[in-house]
């Protein structure tokens, strides 16, 4: 079935809402700098973050080490970040959409959007092993797959996942906890021609259409 998602700006408060209501995870991104609403005929199906993670400069280097995004002038970085690329910080549909190819043709609109409203080359991404999550949506939306990492969080009353970061921050007194460990899925997607040649040419990571399955979770 076609569907037609029309992208709008939203504020915050909405787009925690939807997320709270239909994602697996209530948290909401680091940094955000779009909150964008996902409409059909008007009513509100998905919705997008685009942001970036807790280092995101660092995040990029590492893939692309000769792209620059470290260099400064003058104790200023040279490059805005946001002329480089997002990452897909929450991405969900409403409930009556699973099933169905609405993800990808939401990732395909949400690809037009960037383009034509940024100067960005990437979108970015992460796909969840810790919650069996290993990038379906993505690979059926022609992303590169560019490997996993292992990584942990904290696990709070035993439903409760906190990054690192806000745990060491908030919740360092908590005696309810425990470590869990597994993968990140990670996925990238060429804005244009530019930013395929550099995807090609100029990575330190290997990117392919080889993408995992559950098996590898």
């Amino acid at each position: 079935m076609k569907y037609k998602f029309d992208i709008k700006f939203i504020k915050k408060e909405l787009a925690t809402e939807f997320v709270r209501k239909y994602h697996y995870s209530p948290t909401m991104p680091y940094i955000t700098k779009y909150y964008l609403g996902c409409y059909i005929e008007n009513d509100l199906k998905g919705i997008v973050t685009l942001g970036y993670g807790t280092q995101p400069r660092h995040t990029f280097n590492k893939m692309f080490p000769y792209y620059g995004i470290l260099e400064k002038h003058n104790n200023e970085f040279i490059l805005n970040l946001n002329d480089v690329y997002f990452e897909i910080g929450k991405l969900c549909i409403s409930s009556d959409l699973n099933n169905t190819n609405a993800g990808s043709q939401l990732l395909s609109t949400l690809v037009k959007w960037v383009k034509q409203n940024t100067k960005a080359n990437f979108l970015y991404t992460l796909a969840d092993g810790m919650n069996k999550k290993y990038g379906v949506i993505y690979q059926a939306s022609n992303f590169y797959y560019g490997g996993k990492f292992k990584t942990y969080a904290y696990l709070i009353n035993d439903n409760l996942r906190i990054h690192p970061k806000t745990f060491k921050s908030l919740y360092s007194e908590t005696t309810n906890y425990k470590k869990i460990y597994g993968y990140m899925f990670r996925y990238l997607y060429p804005i244009n021609r530019k930013a395929r040649n550099i995807l090609y040419n100029e990575s330190s990571m290997k990117w392919s259409k080889i993408y995992p399955k559950e098996i590898n979770l």
